[in-house]
């Protein structure tokens, strides 16, 4: 949307104050007909980039009036002491002192406390809440620069009302930031797999006074990653989750500079409620809206851990598979692909090692294409490693596999000890040489920097199995009866020896059902629309009881799948439905189809 010249005005002024470090006895002379609330959305032009790489965004407004309308309800806001624990440029703060100017009385702007570790960021939200009150800068005293995690200011218990975005910081690339919190009063709540942004909710847990309100822009990990599993078990036990929701808006909308990220918005009032019903609502183009009540809170963990926030129709069906089904897990293992470390040189490897590399970003590694193959004149010893490879995207639902597009260099120790005697591929890798040194097993000296990081056992790839695509819309499981690698985007399925249950194909054709798809909508893991299907959740799926009818007329209907023309495939997918769905005992194909999809559309 282009800048009004108001907002072009304001933004020169306000960027001419922060570089002159943002002087309290001389602020801004913004145009008097800026609201204060726009100060943030102009301060994100001048973000630094290192606040950025710190997890920190600005909160868009429409996130901002939705979250406080489900945290505040109707409560009364007179005499309330309000927090923003990472209140960057004052987007929540300011939303609230207009709550509270609305609500009467004086004062309020004593009552208002926000921390952040950016003093710019601090400033422009100082700036704000100052032009809101008519009072001079240095009046706004409860919004300073500081660490909430370690500020012993803030003390147990005693806000009314705290909201906040903060940082969302992983610990696989910020793991020695959060081993640093170990001391700090969050410390108790580090888990494996954790994120910032979790630790900030313990800790606005723990100052949250007893019936107080907490309203949260969230990773949408919440809802199921192994990282927040005590978060979400202290939710359920300590507080009465009034309105969790999911954000359908594509990210890029909300935070363009973070266009991969999927949020939640949760609000909470703090006191146990076992029977309550959470509301479970979406952010879409036009606010939030409620789309029903989920389980009681009692009861709404799920297995694996995982919030069950489906519809009561939904969440009955899965009971009832999971009820009269046999764990996947039982009969089956589920194995990870390759970490080829790496499979093709991207473009941030490249950037970042710069001249230090001969080499190309999207140029193959230890995964090359059938060109790259010809171009290193192979002799007939070196081809012999050369293992046929499937990306994801290259996976049909079922099958058949497609010829082979890409090889794996399958280079391990016991492969291939000594790359001396095969020129042609020691030259190859040597281009990537300052790379492949880089890489944490080579560092080590468990791995030479010639063989793949994590080639896995090779007769997971060369017999019978199954390749499940871990992140897929719906589910995408490809019979492959014959060689084939792939890597971590990809699980590997195959039979338990001497177990007694489906055939790899009838398996195959189930797992691609709608009812499957349902389950693993409602029970798995997701990352907004895209089911997110890991070993774990793949493993708990609950398989209908075998028998062998049912695994013939599978076998039978994936045969005709695998050998039917793209016109045909629609009626036997629907043959296909109703089998499955008679096998689980569940409504009829149809009508689970639609709400699938509707949840899909909404």
């Amino acid at each position: 949307m282009p800048a009004s010249s108001v907002d072009v005005e304001a933004a020169a002024l306000l960027g001419a104050w922060l570089d002159r470090g943002a002087p309290e006895g001389e602020p801004p002379s913004l145009p008097a007909n800026l609201p204060p609330e726009r100060l943030g959305v102009l301060y994100e032009r001048y973000l630094l980039t290192a606040r950025r790489e710190r997890g920190a965004y600005y909160t868009p407004p429409r996130l901002v009036r939705p979250l406080l309308d489900a945290t505040l309800g109707g409560q009364d806001l007179s005499g309330a002491l309000v927090l923003d624990p990472a209140c960057g440029a004052g987007a929540f703060l300011v939303a609230m002192a207009e709550r509270l100017r609305q609500g009467g009385g004086g004062g309020w702007l004593d009552r208002l406390v926000g921390r952040d570790s950016d003093p710019y960021a601090v400033k422009v939200a100082r700036l704000a809440l100052s032009q809101l009150a008519g009072v001079p800068l240095e009046a706004v005293q409860g919004v300073r620069v500081g660490d909430a995690l370690r500020d012993p200011s803030l003390r147990s218990g005693s806000f009314d009302v705290i909201l906040g975005n903060p940082p969302f910081l992983g610990e696989e690339d910020h793991g020695s930031l959060l081993a640093g919190l170990r001391g700090s009063r969050v410390g108790p709540y580090l888990q494996p797999r954790t994120d910032l942004a979790y630790l900030f909710a313990h800790l606005c847990l723990d100052l949250l006074a007893p019936g107080g309100r907490l309203g949260l822009v969230m990773p949408e990990g919440l809802l199921w990653a192994d990282g927040a599993s005590r978060l979400r078990r202290r939710l359920l036990d300590e507080t009465r989750i009034e309105v969790i929701t999911s954000v359908e808006l594509p990210a890029a909308v909300l935070f363009p500079a973070a266009p991969g990220q999927r949020l939640c918005l949760l609000a909470v009032r703090k006191g146990p409620a076992p029977t309550h019903r959470p509301r479970v609502a979406r952010l879409g183009e036009c606010g939030l809206d409620v789309l029903h009540r989920a389980p009681p809170q009692g009861v709404l963990l799920a297995q694996g851990g995982m919030l069950r926030l489906g519809p009561p129709q939904a969440e009955a069906l899965c009971e009832r598979m999971q009820r009269n089904g046999v764990p996947l897990g039982r009969c089956f293992t589920v194995d990870t692909g390759i970490q080829a470390g790496p499979s093709r040189l991207s473009h941030k490897a490249a950037e970042r090692l710069g001249d230090a590399l001969a080499a190309r970003p999207g140029e193959g590694v230890f995964v090359l294409n059938n060109e790259e193959i010809a171009s290193l004149h192979l002799s007939a010893a070196e081809r012999q490693f050369l293992r046929p490879f499937y990306f994801a995207s290259e996976l049909p639902p079922l099958g058949p596999l497609p010829p082979a597009s890409h090889w794996l260099l399958y280079l391990t120790p016991q492969t291939c000890p000594d790359l001396t005697p095969f020129p042609n591929l020691e030259r190859h890798l040597d281009r990537f040489a300052p790379l492949l040194q880089r890489r944490r097993e080579t560092r080590r000296g468990t791995r030479a920097p010639f063989h793949l990081h994590w080639p896995r056992r090779e007769e997971l790839f060369t017999g019978p199995k199954l390749l499940s695509v871990r992140q897929t819309l719906q589910p995408r499981v490809t019979y492959a009866p014959d060689p084939a690698f792939c890597d971590l985007a990809v699980n590997v399925i195959r039979s338990r020896q001497g177990v007694c249950s489906f055939s790899l194909l009838a398996l195959a054709a189930l797992l691609n059902s709608t009812m499957v798809h349902h389950y693993l909508y409602h029970r798995g893991k997701r990352k907004g629309p895209l089911l997110q299907i890991d070993g774990g959740p793949l493993s708990s799926l609950p398989l209908p009881p075998w028998d062998a009818a049912l695994d013939r007329r599978l076998t039978e209907i994936a045969q005709r799948l695998l050998a039917a023309p793209s016109s045909a495939r629609a009626a036997l997918c629907e043959e296909l439905d109703h089998v499955v769905a008679e096998a689980y005992g569940a409504a009829g194909p149809a009508s689970l189809a639609r709400m699938v999809w509707q949840q899909r559309l909404d």
